[in-house]
């Protein structure tokens, strides 16, 4: 059984409380009502106990505790998950990859040298508008002066 993460009791998960008395998400519902007389001859039922006790002790409120419990067979599905992925890999092994796309020719390559050439950057004038030009770091732009090193 997985706990729901997000999940919360008042007091606590009532089963790590009783888990001093072998109670369990699978526990019947006899064992959780006999608990009480095994946590009391060991001197370990308290209060948080007890309250965690007589959370478990009637049903209905046991199915509100268990409704945060999931039943998940972890082995099986890890089993099952890996019987999936042996399928897949095995379809993926049987694709046939023509050589002739894998190979890269000489012509292939000066081809893509060219296309990967170095680019000639020139420098750009941009038209400041005239609203933004009373503005520090556009003013010394817009005058044509070089920016002073305390504008912004």
């Amino acid at each position: 059984m997985l706990k729901d993460p997000q999940g919360s009791w008042p007091g606590g998960n009532p089963y790590e409380a009783l888990a001093s008395a072998g109670i369990t998400p699978g526990s019947s519902q006899k064992e959780v009502l006999e608990a009480s007389f095994r946590l009391m001859a060991k001197r370990r039922l308290t209060a948080e106990v007890r309250a965690a006790w007589d959370r478990l002790r009637d049903p209905a409120s046991r199915l509100e505790v268990d409704f945060l419990f999931y039943a998940v067979d972890l082995e099986g599905e890890l089993e099952r998950a890996a019987g999936r992925l042996a399928v897949e890999l095995e379809a993926w092994a049987e694709v046939a990859v023509p050589a002739s796309l894998l190979a890269i020719e000489e012509t292939d390559l000066a081809a893509l040298e060219a296309d990967f050439r170095p680019l000639a950057l020139a420098p750009v004038e941009v038209a400041i508008p005239a609203d933004l030009a009373a503005y520090s770091p556009f003013a010394a732009a817009a005058a044509g002066r070089p920016k002073k090193e305390n504008e912004r």
